[in-house]
């Protein structure tokens, strides 16, 4: 699990260590998308009223 502040961040699943050293952050590709399509749908919302 990842702790704060990153466990606060939609689409941040984990994150791992590679041979090299290097952090490899994890992407939720699903969350993201339905983050994006939830904000394109608001905004057009927003535009009717």
């Amino acid at each position: 699990t990842l702790a704060m502040p990153l466990n606060q961040l939609a689409g941040l699943s984990g994150a791992t260590i590679t041979g090299e050293g290097k952090i490899i952050f994890i992407l939720d590709p699903q969350v993201l998308f339905e983050a994006e399509v939830d904000q394109f749908s608001l905004a057009d919302a927003e535009e009717v009223s």
